[in-house]
């Protein structure tokens, strides 16, 4: 009987381990493409658990032995993660965690999606720095220990041995961190030379000399809504030839609004008006009524004449960077500098919102026994080319646009001074009476979370045709040529 029973235990176990190869044969077998792409659909469904930020796309092939990758578009009115991938990749699904955690990194964070949007597009467009910034920031976010863990976790299913093929993909990493830091270094020393060439030609030519010289300076020419002359001046000081293509394409379009507004596109918005910071101008006419003007702080903070502090726009920006990995420049970056400090920007505020604004007015001043307005509230219509959501800012509350620079005097709609706190409600009140009487626009308060969402729509559509503006770089200007 013992035999037997002894027998019949390692027959048992026999069986048992005959049926434990089978069942992990069964899993194995199963493995295949459609197990990967099913994997990825589960993760596209994770990313986009909230809001919509990315997609797959199947293409016939990716060069490079990579099979998969990155790119962005703006889709559903905001920045979009597409996730491209080939047949390699979902018959060796370890070439799609790399993507996968990339994405995986970076996707939470819709302000810095703006401004990766826009690096993509300078690389795109062939700007050296930032192909070089693009590459390091690939190989800095695509090897993310915990993102690669999470995007393996999608993916167990599709292949065996998934751990040792990522770790034999991945094994480069040092090299390529190190060769992606020289094109960074490089890019560092291609900049500072076109930086220093800027500088130099500028000198030698003396046009920004001859232009400081005339006798109608900057806000003389804006004061008499010399819209042309207004262009010419700011074409001959911006930087060109330093600016990565979106920010010289943006400015293109922006010279553009100056010189010919389209009034039937405009954006009608307030701002509450600090007389500690903005050094209104002002014009009497030979009828008594008041022009006025308005510039951001990079106008009104420095000094000499205000044609002379035009060159605050080549100068700020070679000292605004303290990232020293990211070589590349980014206009989006100086919209949320604006909303993380105004002081010295290129830019002026504005909300929908008369509420969000009546916060930002200066306090009324003590002085010659009486009190004196510390600022007030303006309203403005103007292109909407030139006054845009801030969607680099993360203050969606405020419903933030941005103006570049100025604000002329026919795009102010109304401007009423606060002289002391208690006024500040009737004063409101009066401008967006006349604003709704001289535009038929109707200013609310812009709170809750259907507000935040129709400023992200607008913010969204607006940087996409600031995506979409093709312009002629080299015409912009002549000075250097």
């Amino acid at each position: 009987m013992s035999w037997l029973l002894l027998a019949a235990k390692v027959v048992g176990r026999a069986v048992t381990v005959i049926v434990l190869v089978a069942v992990v044969g069964v899993a194995v077998a199963n493995a295949g493409p459609q197990e990967a792409l099913a994997g990825l659909e589960k993760f596209v469904g994770h990313i986009n658990t909230y809001s919509k930020v990315m997609r797959l796309e199947r293409v016939s092939l990716i060069s490079g032995g990579r099979h998969s990758e990155v790119v962005m578009a703006m889709e559903n009115s905001r920045p979009t993660y597409v996730l491209r991938y080939d047949d390699v990749a979902l018959a060796q699904p370890e070439h799609l965690i790399r993507s996968m955690a990339f994405i995986q990194t970076v996707y939470m964070n819709l302000s810095a999606s703006y401004g990766r949007m826009e690096l993509f597009y300078n690389a795109d467009h062939g700007s050296r720095a930032a192909q070089a910034d693009k590459q390091y920031q690939e190989v800095r976010f695509s090897y993310s220990v915990n993102s690669v863990k999470y995007a393996k976790s999608f993916l167990m299913a599709a292949t065996d041995n998934l751990d040792a093929k990522v770790d034999a993909l991945m094994a480069n990493y040092e090299a390529e961190k190190e060769y992606t830091k020289r094109l960074v270094d490089q890019a560092f020393k291609e900049i500072r030379a076109k930086d220093r060439k800027l500088l130099k030609d500028r000198a030698e030519s003396r046009v920004l000399d001859t232009l400081e010289a005339q006798e109608l300076k900057l806000n003389d020419l804006v004061l008499k809504n010399d819209r042309a002359g207004v262009a010419n001046m700011l074409e001959a000081y911006l930087p060109w030839s330093v600016m990565e293509p979106f920010e010289a394409n943006v400015w293109k379009s922006w010279l553009q609004a100056i010189r010919s507004p389209d009034l039937k596109n405009t954006v009608v918005a307030v701002r509450g008006v600090d007389y500690e910071t903005d050094k209104v101008q002002r014009l009497t006419l030979s009828n008594g009524s008041e022009r006025l003007a308005f510039f951001s702080t990079v106008l009104t903070k420095n000094q000499g004449s205000y044609t002379r502090r035009l060159r605050s726009l080549t100068t700020n920006r070679q000292q605004a960077d303290t990232d020293e990995s990211a070589p590349t420049k980014l206009l989006t970056n100086q919209y949320w500098n604006h909303s993380a400090d105004p002081r010295a920007s290129n830019f002026i505020s504005f909300s929908l919102d008369p509420q969000v604004v009546a916060g930002f007015v200066g306090a009324p001043k003590f002085r010659k026994n009486k009190i004196e307005a510390g600022g007030g509230i303006l309203a403005v219509r103007m292109d909407s080319r030139r006054l845009f959501p801030n969607m680099s800012s993360g203050l969606a509350g405020e419903i933030e646009y941005l103006a570049p620079l100025i604000i002329f005097p026919d795009e102010v709609v109304s401007y009423k001074e606060v002289v002391n706190y208690q006024d500040s409600a009737t004063v409101i009140e009066t401008v967006v009476e006349e604003v709704k009487a001289k535009t038929g626009v109707t200013l609310t308060e812009q709170s809750g979370s259907m507000a935040e969402e129709r400023f992200q729509k607008a913010g969204g559509e607006a940087f996409k045709r600031q995506l979409e503006t093709e312009t002629n770089i080299l015409m912009c200007s002549k000075v250097f040529n």
